[in-house]
């Protein structure tokens, strides 16, 4: 049996399409409408660590800029302008949590 690998991988976005994650998201989600598009463009820089003998660790964060979704041809639409981001990691797994502004 092979050993566990170990790894240090670190990805820095700069000025990705919101678009982008969009696409993506329409491949993941089913229910996602199937009109759904966005502007907007993404910055952030996320983390995996993992040692031969221990459990992978997330960590991470960004901002998406001048975001706009539209839905129903543009008929419905919405502006979020800056959206923080941060990884939070939990032992079930990795989620990223939406920070904005409280009511």
């Amino acid at each position: 049996m092979a050993a566990p690998r170990s790894y240090d991988v670190a990805l820095t976005a700069r000025d990705v399409p919101v678009a982008s994650a969009v696409e993506l998201a329409h491949e993941a989600k089913q229910k996602l409408a199937g009109d759904l598009t966005a502007d907007g463009l993404f910055n952030g820089e996320f983390r995996a660590v993992r040692s031969a003998s221990g459990p992978a660790q997330f960590s991470g964060s960004g901002e998406a800029r001048e975001v706009r979704l539209r839905s129903n041809n543009g008929k419905d639409s919405i502006v979020l302008n800056n959206v923080p981001l941060i990884l939070v990691e939990t032992r079930v797994a990795a989620r990223a949590i939406v920070c904005g502004p409280r009511a």
